[in-house]
C-alpha cells in the first residue's frame, strides 16, 4: 500500500498527551495504523490546538467557550487521525470521512456566538500545522529521490481534505444556527446567560420565560453521559432530560428547569418553595443511572443563588471531567480543590515543584502519593489510612517512608504545601 512511511510515525515525546477522541475512534485508527502513528497524531493535534487557542484568545472568543481546551483538542485530533488515515490509503478527497467529532462541537460554538469565520480560521491553522508536521516527518523518512512525488501527493490530498472539512463545517454551522435561533431553548438560554453573567434582568419577565420562580430555593446540576462523542447530541440530551425528570421525583422537587448545555450535557435546576431535603447528594448517588455522570452545586436561594449554584456546579464538572472516575461530583466536597486549580497551569507547576520525585509517572508512585495523602489527611494515622485503602498498617508505614525518600525531605518541611499538592494531584486528569 502507498505511503508506508506513515506507519513509522511516532510522537516526539513519551508519553504523548492524553487522547480526547472517543475510544471507538481511537480503536479504529490503531487497528489501521498502529499505536505509533495514532500517538503521533494526538501529539501534533495538541500542538495545533495551542496555536488555535492563541488565535481565539486574541479575539476573546475563549471567554465565551467553557472548557474550550478539550473541545478544540477533540476536533483537531479527529481531523489529524482522519488525514493520516486518508493519506495512508491514498483516498481522494470525495471519499475521505469527515470526522463526527470534528463538527459536533459546532453545536456549542453556535450557542456561544462564535462567528463562522473564526471557526474556519481555526480549522485552517490546525490543518496547516498538521501538514507542516507531516512534511517534517517526510524529510527524515524518504530518500531525496522520492521527495518530489510524495510531497506533491501529500500536499494535494491534505489540502483537498481541509477543503472538504471546511465545506462540511460551514454547512453544519448554518444548519445548527437556524435550528438554534428558532427554538424556545435559544430564548431560555439567552436569559440564563444574562443571569449567569451577572447582568441585571427583569425578574417577572425572566420567570415567565424560564417558567420557574427564581426567588425560590435552587440546586443546580450538570448531567452528561459517561462516553461522549459517540451518539447524536439530540438523542443524548433527550435521555438526560428524562433522567433529570426522574431525579426530580426522587428529590420531591416541585419544579425543574433543564436546558442543553455544552459537550452534549444538560444544565438542570431543581426548585423548591422551602429549603430542599437533607442529604440530596446521598439520594442522587443512589438514584443516578450507572451510565450518567453528574456535577452538583450547593443549594442556594433567589436570583443570585440560581447563578451561584450553577457556577459552582460548573466547577465541579470541570474537576469531574478531569478526574474521570467520579459518577457524582459534589462541589462542597471539592471546593478547596476548585480554588486551588482555578489556574490549571500554575497548579500543575506547583505540584511538580512540591512533589519532585514523588510526582513521577507509574502505578507505584501513584499508590505512594495516595497513601501519603490519606495518612496526612487523617492526622498521620496509619490505621485510618490503612482502613481507607484496605491494606495493612505496616504497608502504610512502608509506603510513607518510601514517599518521604522520593520527596528528598522530611514530611514536617512545608507540610501544608505538600498536602495541597497531593490534593491537587489526586484530582488531576488520569
Amino acid at each position: 500500500m502507498a505511503n508506508d512511511w506513515i506507519l513509522a510515525l511516532n510522537p516526539r515525546k513519551t508519553p504523548p498527551p492524553t487522547p480526547c477522541c472517543s475510544a471507538a475512534t481511537l480503536a479504529a485508527a490503531r487497528a489501521e495504523l498502529g499505536s505509533g502513528p495514532v500517538a503521533w497524531a494526538i501529539e501534533v493535534a495538541a500542538h495545533a490546538t495551542d496555536k488555535v487557542e492563541e488565535m481565539l484568545d486574541a479575539t476573546h472568543a475563549l471567554d465565551r467557550l467553557h472548557d474550550h481546551g478539550q473541545r478544540l483538542r477533540r476536533a483537531a485530533e479527529s481531523c489529524a487521525l482522519s488525514v493520516v488515515r486518508g493519506l495512508r490509503q491514498g483516498l481522494p478527497a470525495d471519499e475521505v470521512t469527515v470526522p463526527t467529532e470534528a463538527v459536533q462541537g459546532l453545536r456549542d460554538i453556535v450557542r456561544f456566538d462564535i462567528p463562522l469565520d473564526q471557526v474556519l480560521r481555526a480549522m485552517w491553522i490546525s490543518h496547516v500545522h498538521i501538514y507542516e508536521s507531516l512534511l517534517a516527518e517526510l524529510e527524515g523518512a524518504l530518500e531525496p529521490a522520492h521527495w518530489p512525488g510524495t510531497v506533491r501527493q501529500v500536499s494535494d490530498l491534505a489540502f483537498a481534505y481541509v477543503d472538504v472539512f471546511a465545506q462540511h463545517a460551514a454547512q453544519e454551522y448554518e444548519a445548527e444556527r437556524e435550528r438554534w435561533l428558532g427554538s424556545v431553548a435559544a430564548v431560555r438560554r439567552r436569559v440564563i446567560d444574562e443571569i449567569l453573567a451577572g447582568h441585571p434582568v427583569g425578574l417577572a419577565e425572566a420567570e415567565g420565560i424560564l417558567t420557574v420562580r427564581l426567588a425560590q430555593h435552587h440546586v443546580a446540576a450538570i448531567l452528561w453521559t459517561h462516553e461522549t462523542g459517540t451518539t447524536d447530541a439530540s438523542v443524548t440530551v433527550d435521555r438526560l432530560r428524562r433522567a433529570a425528570t426522574e431525579l426530580a421525583r426522587t428529590l420531591q422537587a416541585p419544579a425543574l428547569l433543564a436546558v442543553p448545555g455544552e459537550e452534549a450535557a444538560l444544565w438542570v435546576w431543581w426548585c423548591w418553595k422551602e429549603p430542599p431535603p437533607a442529604d440530596i447528594t446521598g439520594h442522587l448517588r443512589e438514584a443516578l443511572p450507572a451510565d450518567l455522570r453528574m456535577a452538583l452545586g450547593p443549594g442556594d436561594r433567589g436570583l443570585e443563588g440560581f447563578r451561584r449554584s450553577h457556577l459552582r456546579a460548573r466547577e465541579a464538572e470541570r474537576i469531574a471531567r478531569s478526574d474521570g472516575t467520579q459518577r457524582l461530583c459534589d462541589y462542597s466536597e471539592v471546593a478547596v480543590v476548585s480554588l486551588l486549580t482555578a489556574n490549571r497551569e500554575q497548579a500543575r507547576w506547583f505540584v511538580e515543584d512540591t512533589l519532585g520525585g514523588l510526582g513521577e509517572a507509574g502505578a507505584k508512585a501513584a499508590d505512594l502519593r495516595e497513601t501519603l495523602r490519606l495518612y496526612l489527611a487523617h492526622g498521620r494515622s496509619r490505621m485510618a489510612a490503612a482502613e481507607r485503602l484496605h491494606i495493612a498498617a505496616t504497608t502504610v508505614a512502608y509506603r510513607v517512608k518510601r514517599a518521604e525518600a522520593l520527596l528528598g525531605r522530611a514530611l514536617d518541611d512545608d507540610e501544608l504545601h505538600l498536602r495541597i499538592a497531593l490534593e491537587i494531584n489526586s484530582h488531576a486528569p488520569r
